[in-house]
């Protein structure tokens, strides 16, 4: 799991994005789906530090399904 190991945030960004694009996901919705609030994401994208690991590794399993 790609995300799980790494602290290189602005690849991660662009993974969230990609994600989301490829589902359809918002910032609300995706932070729904990871059990985060959308504002927790967006502070995130504009800087901030990822708030749980949970939550990352959340997001590699809804990633390796869209990946299936």
């Amino acid at each position: 799991m790609f995300f799980a190991e790494t602290t290189d945030t602005q690849r991660l960004g662009d993974r969230l994005h990609h994600y989301m694009k490829a589902t359809g996901h918002n910032i609300h919705s995706l932070g729904e789906a990871l059990g985060l609030p959308g504002e927790t994401i967006t502070t995130f994208l504009d800087g901030s530090s990822w708030p749980l690991e949970s939550a990352l590794l959340k997001f590699a399993e809804l990633e390796a399904e869209v990946d299936e």
